[in-house]
């Protein structure tokens, strides 16, 4: 007889590029030793589906669902809303080139949320606006690409984050100067995500004024992103994989206190 033991409840859990294939079971022993999920990041390479994940000590209910269909996403939204779950966080990947959602609920979650999925550019922008007459604040701006058609997956809540700017799609070659020009203004990311644009990779960012020591680094290999992992000494607030890249796998991230 095999025993799995569970888990030693400690600050933090995460783990990247993690096969999706292998996910369920390490998402079942996590749940059973108390954990909850924080973060939840899909990205392809070759179009195999692969996950980056950051696990804390569960504080309440909660519910998730990974690389899910767009018709299934549908289901558990309105399942969730009718059991008095709210959505915390949102993302879409491709795997084999079809849009698949992950999504993080909790129960009774306070403050009001918008979230949609499957938007063009221009209906991304139309929720923003709609989104900032409610008074509600970016979360999670996830975006899949394929045969040059973005499309756009969106959460929105009510907590504060200060002034914001949203970029949604900005290059890779570019992001150096766009963070130092939001530095500038003393905002930093909130919020990151990879994808492939017509075979360029590409960044959406949520920059925001959240105050706290922090480590920011993009275009990162694995072992890179291992690297600074083990010299950060800070929280992993968020990692993104390229999605849809062809070969290797890149990440972009942030550390936060």
């Amino acid at each position: 007889m095999l025993f799995w033991p569970p888990e030693k409840l400690v600050g933090e859990n995460s783990r990247h590029g993690y096969a999706a294939a292998n996910f369920q079971r390490w998402f079942d022993h996590m749940a059973d030793s108390g954990y909850w999920l924080e973060w939840l990041d899909g990205y392809s390479v070759d179009g195999k589906a692969f996950l980056n994940h950051v696990w804390r000590p569960a504080k309440g209910e909660w519910r998730a669902f990974f690389l899910i269909s767009p018709a299934a996403y549908q289901a558990e939204f309105t399942k969730a809303e009718n059991d008095k779950f709210y959505p915390v966080m949102v993302d879409s990947s491709l795997v084999n080139v079809q849009t698949r959602y992950s999504v993080i609920f909790v129960k009774n979650k306070p403050g009001g949320s918008l979230a949609r999925h499957g938007l063009t550019y221009d209906q991304h922008m139309a929720v923003m606006d709609e989104a900032k007459g409610k008074n509600l604040n970016p979360v999670n701006i996830s975006v899949v690409s394929t045969g040059g058609q973005e499309r756009y997956t969106v959460l929105w809540r009510s907590e504060n984050i200060g002034s914001w700017v949203v970029k949604s799609k900005v290059p890779e070659a570019d992001y150096q100067a766009l963070y130092n020009t939001q530095s500038g203004e003393n905002r930093k990311p909130s919020y990151v995500n990879a994808y492939m644009d017509n075979g360029k990779p590409t960044y959406t960012v949520v920059f925001a004024r959240i105050p706290g020591n922090r480590k920011d680094r993009h275009g990162m290999t694995p072992d890179q992103y291992q690297a600074e992992f083990n010299s950060a000494n800070l929280p992993v607030r968020a990692v993104s994989g390229y999605d849809g890249a062809q070969s290797n796998h890149k990440f972009i991230a942030f550390w936060r206190q």
